[in-house]
């Protein structure tokens, strides 16, 4: 499996290189139709779950919607939309990840805290 991941990864790489507009409208198009699926089925999701998560649900449901509007948004302004949708994604992905490793850290420092000060204690 690992054989036929590297080989169709270096064939798509090849052919986003040699055809890069092609390329970006092809992976809007996709992206477009996941987000469709995932917010239909977040949204969903979130109305089926409501009494569940009562204090989640709502969350879940912008999310949806937000994938709704990014839909219409670049279906909207296809073709031109496949020129930004790309960067605009990968803008938000490094966001959202460096986020993430900011809180991560913060909860890192909290957790080792208490070691730390019990070491020193016991270093007085």
């Amino acid at each position: 499996m690992g054989l036929v991941t590297a080989a169709l990864s270096v064939a798509l790489g090849v052919l986003l290189i040699w055809r890069p507009v092609e390329g970006a409208a092809s992976l809007t198009f996709l992206l477009t139709a996941f987000f469709f699926v995932e917010g239909v089925f977040q949204i969903a999701t979130s109305l089926v779950y409501r009494e569940l998560i009562p204090g989640t649900w709502g969350w879940m449901l912008a999310s949806g919607l937000s994938d709704l509007v990014l839909v219409a948004a670049i279906v909207y302004g296809w073709p031109e939309s496949a020129v930004w949708v790309l960067g605009l994604l990968v803008g938000f992905n490094l966001i959202i990840s460096g986020w993430a490793i900011v809180m991560t850290s913060f909860a890192g420092r909290e957790m080792a805290k208490p070691v730390m000060d019990s070491a020193v204690g016991r270093q007085h």
